[in-house]
């Protein structure tokens, strides 16, 4: 089991890589935006995001649980990283990024504070 100082330090790279990826979206930076979410995966994950979709999404928990030995918090941390790829990708035209940014920042500031679970 990880220590939890480490567990806090994972908390705060995922709500700082995801306010820099929201920074480059308003910006409407989508290259380093995707770079951006490519380093998360495999800095927060150990893996690129092809990995994780590859795996089919009902035997993703088992399987990431089971056979690769991720704790649940990589779960969640995975979960804010496909919900931040979801946003990039829903709002992938230029001038929907102000509209989406406004509507998405309250949830992504406080979407993985370490004491809301």
């Amino acid at each position: 089991m990880y220590q939890k100082d480490y567990i806090l330090r994972m908390v705060e790279m995922i709500g700082d890589l995801i306010a820099a990826f929201l920074g480059l979206l308003k910006k409407g930076d989508l290259d380093q935006a995707e770079k951006l979410m490519e380093r998360g995966y495999t800095e927060l994950l150990r893996n690129d995001a092809s990995f994780f979709l590859l795996i089919p999404k009902e035997q993703l928990t088992d399987k990431l649980l089971g056979e690769h030995h991720y704790e649940h918090y990589h779960l969640e941390i995975l979960s804010e990283l496909f919900f931040a790829e979801a946003f990039r990708r829903k709002y992938n035209k230029k001038h929907q990024y102000k509209n989406a940014f406004h509507t998405m920042s309250p949830f992504c500031l406080n979407c993985f504070h370490p004491y809301s679970h």
